[in-house]
């Protein structure tokens, strides 16, 4: 069957980036870039001189405008210009462009009528012109990308930027990006470490305080010296141990006392305090 009517024509970030700069220079023919670029859309017979050397020339999938190859667009308004194009293929990674709620699907047929089939996650589409689709290879590489580079797999990151993204991103920006995620790597492991000794010293903190509690002095000390001396305060945990001693003394000399007897003894230490008090100022 023959293919009819208009081809869905795409192009890439990178085509945007490289037009500009090529606008920015004056070093591209508009009208001629076009021209190429109706005809495509069209299905127009397309003069050899516009063909990518290392494209295969295809009657089905769509066309890729990527100035990359588009050299003469680049280069000068006198200079050929070559149009990359790359057929839709079973593998390729698409989106549905009126059902982006449906995510990423992967082209699993082609069809020799500018037709495919493609299985999302939720179901699959059977027999869909091509221009259903958008390519989304891009956004799929790059996602995947910046996963690598935020779990810190450098090495990972590194061989799926050289097999799936150079079509995509410029070795400069990757390495710009990657030394990013080095460094935001670093800062976050020392976060991390940060909050591991507070946690650790917090916990130590409350097992030597929880033993002064059961007037174990002798193992808190030991605890002490050997883990928290460093960093706790020797004036404040001397406070706690000498509280924890008062209180374990009290007991054992009042062990004895029913809480009535406790209560009138505290209040007759309280009162000859007060008269003592009185008396010193008098």
């Amino acid at each position: 069957m023959t293919a009819t009517g208009k081809r869905a024509v795409h192009v890439t970030s990178q085509f945007r980036k490289d037009l500009k700069q090529a606008l920015k220079h004056h070093k591209c023919d508009l009208a001629e870039l076009k021209a190429v670029m109706q005809a495509i859309e069209n299905r127009a017979p397309l003069d050899a001189k516009y063909l990518d050397a290392n494209a295969t020339p295809a009657t089905t999938g769509y066309w890729c405008i990527d100035c990359r190859t588009a050299t003469a667009c680049i280069l000068s308004a006198a200079a050929r210009i070559r149009i990359c194009f790359e057929t839709m293929k079973a593998g390729e990674h698409v989106r549905h462009i009126s059902r982006p709620d449906i995510g990423y699907g992967r082209v699993t047929g082609i069809h020799d009528d500018d037709h495919c089939d493609v299985e999302f996650a939720s179901g699959t589409f059977s027999w869909l012109p091509f221009s259903t689709f958008v390519s989304a290879n891009e956004e799929v590489a790059l996602k995947e990308l910046d996963r690598l580079l935020e779990a810190a797999d450098f090495s990972g990151a590194d061989d799926h930027f050289s097999e799936n993204c150079r079509g995509y991103m410029e070795s400069t920006e990757y390495v710009g990006r990657r030394e990013k995620a080095v460094v935001d790597h670093r800062e976050r492991l020392k976060r991390e470490e940060v909050a591991r000794i507070a946690f650790e010293q917090k916990a130590l903190r409350e097992e030597v305080l929880q033993m002064l509690d059961d007037f174990d002095v002798k193992a808190a000390d030991e605890k002490y010296h050997e883990r928290c001396s460093d960093w706790w305060d020797g004036g404040d945990y001397e406070q706690h141990r000498s509280r924890a001693i008062a209180i374990c003394s009290v007991l054992a000399k009042y062990r004895d006392c029913s809480l009535k007897e406790l209560n009138a003894l505290l209040a007759d230490k309280t009162n000859t305090s007060g008269y003592r008090r009185r008396r010193s100022r008098s």
